[in-house]
């Protein structure tokens, strides 16, 4: 048990790195100097188009000159790959010239953050980093190739700086390599969760890094998920990149408390560290010849990094399932497991992992029957707690479950049943996502060889068990580490997900279960329910961990006129307050249109906001349908503005003179964002000629002060930035 601990020890808590203070080396990368930057970019949120944005932009090109750079600031209309967002954003570029003429490495951070959040870690931490990496680099001996800093703008607005570069920056075109930095989170190590295609070479250049957090599953689960960086439009434009993510501390991301105060700076020293030894490493590499194949890679420990050929996966699940036929047969003729139960045996942990996954399902749902406030179970700062008693239920059920099936079946044939489960998982895993094959094939061959050589071998009895902990170690190295990043990575909803690698990995220790008390099973079950009870106890709100509550004021000209709205299942005291006794929970079609979902809406006092203005250009006949010309415009400096038709379907839309969409659409709607007063001119190319309605609504984030000094301790906006807003909306009839 000690060796494991340590194993787990290893696996887990190795990636801090303690932070430099103020006075360290030139050459080091120093996370108290970044602090000292990251304090003036995340003293208030700011949002893309606002006036906080301005005064951030303003303090890094600053920053930026008096380390010597030449800062630019680049400005331009975007619109973004899904055709449901545009803007004018503001990025900030810097080049820093190399030794020899080449291929420059393009270091990216975003500066914008969520309406709601102050964003130090997302993606605060990022931009100040690099200022902080930039410094100690250039402390140091010259690198060959030029150095490109972006600081992009409109991330969180799908990426339109990042996509404003790469199609309107002569710089671009010069890229041979694009590292781009996000937080997800306020701590944990930096992870690498995305490489471009023909990997092989920037895999090798994380060998440089002191602390490497690296494996191939990540990017396969990456694209699963989906969730849109600014490396998508780096990635369109065809250049070779790695993202990197610190993920950890989610229930902080986006909201009120992601705060500078709340940064682990462990993580940003780690983050810090590994910038610029892949600054120098990159710096000086060859960035023309990069293209080669696709690597299959994972770390051991944070220490080691592992990388083969991802050509090789093929061959190497050929010689694990020929070994695992190999010690099938063997197992049979030594008489130590029967073909047909051991079959029976592997049947058997697929039920077993549906119901142990469903056990820990509803152990989430009852923990949320615990809370006060259940429906905002998503928003646990304790989510670990759950993680804990999810390993214990999974554990202790998995036990029980051993110890009912060791009635039938003897210990190796539940070990190789499950073993066979490996082998169908390793196969589909080849065919579907060859960078996940790691996980299972080696964990699978060590069991497989520590297998046959109790099989084969003479091993006196006080030499098995560490016979079969070495079987059992590359699961351990590997699951590890993966549970906790699964945790870190997916909603707690989806707790349930981190069971299926507990289960996997308590089917190879079967023999080394049979062992154990049988008493052991029951008791870790007991201890998740317990922890389970804490859990749920837990996640309360209170000064520290506030409660999120969503309120809006949209007035709108004409009926219903000024409303308060809140998307809350229950609504806290303080909104049911400002909401009034005669609110009711409905859907707001007039203030939302086509969102369906259920709100509060209560009247509110008239604050007489300037509508945004919808001027009508022309409309004429084209085909069976119309094209409409209209400007619209906010006389509020909102930073967003959102134009919506209602009636018809739209073919094409133009905005500003530039396609925005060519597919044909029932609920077309642009979100425009930096616009300030500048007025957008769009074209719309109807379905039909009959009468249709344009809504025009202005955004700009914050209560009014009256409404927002009222908010009681324990109450925060809801994260995410779809809050705390006010919004003016026009309608327009066109017959």
């Amino acid at each position: 048990m000690a060796v494991v601990a340590i194993a787990l020890i290893l696996a887990l808590t190795n990636w801090r790195a303690a932070p430099a203070g103020v006075d360290a080396p030139p050459g080091v990368f120093s996370a108290q100097r970044a602090m000292r930057t990251l304090a003036g970019i995340a003293r208030v949120p700011h949002p893309s188009g606002s006036g906080a944005h301005a005064e951030v932009r303003a303090q890094l090109v600053r920053e930026l000159a008096a380390q010597g750079w030449s800062p630019q600031v680049q400005s331009s209309f975007s619109i973004g790959t899904d055709h449901y967002t545009a803007g004018m954003v503001h990025n900030i570029v810097a080049r820093l010239p190399g030794s020899r003429p080449g291929k420059a490495l393009l270091l990216v951070a975003h500066y914008d953050t969520v309406p709601v959040s102050p964003g130090a870690a997302d993606d605060g931490a990022a931009v100040a980093a690099i200022i902080e990496g930039l410094r100690a680099l250039r402390a140091g001996a010259s690198v060959r190739n030029d150095i490109i800093v972006l600081f992009s703008d409109g991330e969180e607005v799908n990426s339109l700086g990042a996509e404003a570069f790469v199609q309107a920056h002569p710089w671009a075109r010069d890229v041979g390599l694009a590292l781009n930095f996000e937080y997800r989170g306020n701590g944990g190590p930096m992870l690498l969760f995305e490489t471009s295609p023909g990997n092989a070479q920037l895999i090798g250049g994380l060998r440089t890094l002191q602390r490497v957090h690296a494996n191939s599953l990540m990017y396969e689960v990456y694209r699963f998920l989906g969730n849109p960086t600014d490396m998508g439009a780096f990635r369109r434009a065809g250049m070779a990149g790695l993202n990197f993510a610190a993920i950890e501390g989610a229930h902080r991301y986006h909201s009120e408390q992601d705060t500078p105060s709340a940064l682990d700076q462990a993580a940003l020293q780690q983050h810090g560290d590994s910038l610029l030894a892949l600054a120098r490493h990159f710096g000086d590499a060859d960035l023309s010849a990069l293209a080669g194949g696709d690597s299959v890679y994972f770390d051991l420990a944070g220490r080691w990094l592992m990388a083969y050929p991802a050509a090789w996966a093929t061959a190497i699940t050929v010689l694990v399932l020929c070994a695992l036929a190999g010690v099938l047969v063997l197992a049979v003729r030594k008489g130590e497991a029967r073909p047909w139960r051991t079959l029976l045996a592997a049947l058997a942990w697929l039920p077993l992992l549906a119901l142990l996954a469903g056990l820990v399902h509803l152990a989430w749902l009852a923990g949320g029957q615990l809370q006060a406030e259940r429906e905002l179970a998503r928003f646990l700062k304790d989510s670990y707690w759950y993680l804990g008693s999810a390993c214990l239920l999974a554990c202790g059920g998995a036990m029980l479950m051993l110890r009912w099936l060791g009635r039938w079946l003897r210990v190796l044939e539940l070990t190789l049943g499950a073993a066979l489960v490996w082998g169908a998982l390793l196969l589909a895993a080849t065919v579907a996502a060859p960078g996940a094959t790691f996980v299972l094939a080696w964990p699978l061959a060590a069991l497989l060889l520590s297998v046959a050589w109790l099989l084969c071998g003479a091993v006196r009895p006080a030499a098995r068990p560490a016979l079969q902990f070495f079987g059992l170690l590359p699961a351990l190295l590997l699951m590890t580490p993966l549970i906790a990043t699964l945790h870190a990575a997916l909603p707690p909803a989806m707790l349930a997900v981190c069971v299926l690698p507990i289960v996997l990995t308590m089917g190879l220790c079967s023999a080394a279960l049979a062992a154990w008390p049988r008493w052991c099973g029951a008791a870790l079950l007991a201890a998740g329910v317990l922890l389970l009870g804490v859990a749920g106890r837990a996640g309360g709100f209170d000064a520290a961990n506030p409660r999120p509550v969503h309120l809006d004021y949209v007035q709108q000209d004409g009926e219903p006129g000024p409303v308060w709205t809140s998307e809350d299942a229950e609504m806290h005291p303080w909104a049911a307050a400002i909401l009034g006794a005669g609110a009711r929970q409905h859907v707001l079609p007039d203030l939302y249109p086509g969102y369906d979902v259920k709100q509060w809406a209560g009247k509110g006092e008239d604050l007489r906001l300037p509508q945004p203005v919808i001027e009508i250009d022309s409309v004429s006949a084209a085909g069976e349908g119309r094209r409409i010309v209209l400007r619209v415009h906010s006389q509020r400096n909102a930073p967003h503005l959102a134009v919506e038709l209602e009636g018809d379907g739209v073919l094409q839309a133009s905005v500003n003179g530039r396609v925005y969409s060519s597919d044909a659409r029932d609920n077309w709607r642009l979100d425009a964002y930096g616009m300030g007063a500048q007025p957008l001119r769009v074209e719309l190319l109807t379905r039909r000629a009959h009468p249709v309605s344009v809504h025009v609504t202005d955004t700009t984030y914050g209560l009014p002060p009256g409404v927002a000094a009222t908010r009681p301790v324990g109450v925060m906006s809801r994260p995410g930035g779809w809050s705390d807003r006010m919004m003016a909306v026009r309608v327009r009839s066109i017959d």
